[in-house]
Parts: C-alpha cells; sequence; structure tokens
C-alpha cells in the first residue's frame, strides 16, 4: 500500500519543526538551573582548592620544623645523658676517671634497658 502524502509534506515539515523548538525551549528551561548550580560551585571548588594548597603549605613547614627538631632531641638527649651520668657520679663513693667511666656504663645500660622494656611494651611483648 502506497500513501501519497504530497500536499502536507510542508505540514509535517513544520509541525516537526514545531517540535523541535518546543523540545530545544524546554531543554534550555532545564538546563538552566544547572548551569547555575555549576557556576555556584565552581567558587566552592575554588576555595576547597585553596585551601588544600595551605594545608600542602603547612603540611611542608610542619615537617621542616620536626627535622629541625630531632636535632636539638638529639642534642638534648646527649646533654641530658650526660646530666645522668654526672648525677650519678655525684652519688658515688669513688671519685677518679675510672669511676666515671663505670658509672657513664652504668646509665647507659640503664637506658638500654629502659628503651628495650617501652620497645617490648609498645610491640605487644
Amino acid at each position: 500500500m502506497n500513501i501519497n502524502l504530497a500536499p502536507y509534506n510542508w505540514y509535517i515539515f513544520y509541525g516537526a519543526l514545531a517540535l523541535l523548538v518546543i523540545f530545544v525551549i524546554v531543554s534550555v528551561v532545564h538546563a538552566l538551573p544547572l548551569v547555575k548550580e555549576t557556576k555556584r560551585h565552581s567558587g566552592d571548588f575554588s576555595s576547597i582548592k585553596k585551601n588544600t594548597e595551605l594545608t600542602r603549605i603547612k603540611t611542608s613547614v610542619l615537617k621542616e620544623k620536626k627535622q629541625a627538631s630531632k636535632k636539638n632531641d638529639k642534642a638534648w638527649s646527649a646533654l641530658l645523658l650526660l646530666l645522668a651520668v654526672h648525677k650519678a657520679y655525684k652519688e658515688k663513693d669513688q671519685h677518679s676517671p675510672r669511676s666515671y667511666m663505670d658509672t657513664a656504663a652504668e646509665v647507659l645500660q640503664k637506658r638500654k634497658a629502659k628503651a628495650d622494656l617501652f620497645n617490648s611494651l609498645r610491640n605487644g611483648i
């Protein structure tokens, strides 16, 4: 069966064009709020990027301070060790260079024993 739509060709074309225009208008109406939301959120994203950059800078500064602190901690631990040796030496009755070396060895052994105890407790014995 062959249908001849020759007199209605332009009506069909104009109807399709009208449907296309309606579809485009509806699409634009629904897309505008989405565009507004993306513009609004782009400001939020820029503030998040700025905050992450500031956080990265702060962490790098803290790492540098921590490294400097480790150097100072080594010096302080050496000074505290010398102070502990001197205190133990003052408590002893004998005062000679050999006694000072023996006292230093005892203090170091006690310190190593404490460190081993802390490590064993930290690692779950």
